[in-house]
């Protein structure tokens, strides 16, 4: 097994069919329309791919606390328009981001918020996020009551939308993962 493929197939466990029904609605949505593009936690580069498929990449900055992950996407993509961070969130200088100052036409935050186990901390996230965001954030999360692993309702998770977003969309579906659409 080479390094890789004991990370695919520990990883690739995160990217079922669920995960790639939320990026392929997201690239239908931005489809041949290239954006600059921000997403925190970029996994094993599964969006990348289904993204620079759909066209809808112009720029892509990731910011993923993996440094295998970021090892493989950067060996296995290559796109000079895709920069990855190799850092948490919540210690990268967000001003070293290409865009900071001007801001991101999308920003992604797929599967991440159910890993930060304080509220405060995600307001915190989502409030950063919306600044650096032009358009819109993308944002999903599995429908959950709060658990070990620090879900949010979909009640506290609405609570802090309100406090950030002017606007927000929940995307509901059979998926046992909700979808939220924010400006």
């Amino acid at each position: 097994m080479d390094e890789y493929e004991h990370l695919i197939a520990r990883e690739g466990k995160n990217y079922s069919l669920m995960h790639q029904a939320i990026y392929k609605v997201i690239a239908e949505m931005l489809r041949n329309k290239p954006a600059n593009i921000l997403e925190v936690g970029s996994g094993i580069g599964y969006g990348i791919k289904v993204l620079l498929e759909a066209n809808a990449i112009k720029s892509y900055e990731g910011i993923e606390v993996s440094d295998r992950c970021c090892r493989y996407i950067n060996d296995t993509i290559s796109n000079t328009d895709i920069c990855i961070y190799n850092e948490d969130f919540f210690d990268i200088d967000l001003t070293k981001l290409k865009l900071y100052n001007t801001g991101y036409d999308f920003t992604l935050c797929i599967e991440v918020i159910e890993h930060i186990e304080k509220a405060d901390s995600v307001l915190i996230m989502l409030e950063e996020l919306r600044k650096l965001t032009k358009n819109v954030l993308f944002l999903s999360t599995p429908k959950a009551e709060r658990d070990k692993h620090g879900k949010f309702t979909g009640e506290e998770m609405k609570n802090m939308l309100n406090e950030i977003f002017v606007h927000y969309v929940e995307i509901e579906w059979q998926l046992p993962h909700t979808l939220y659409i924010c400006q």
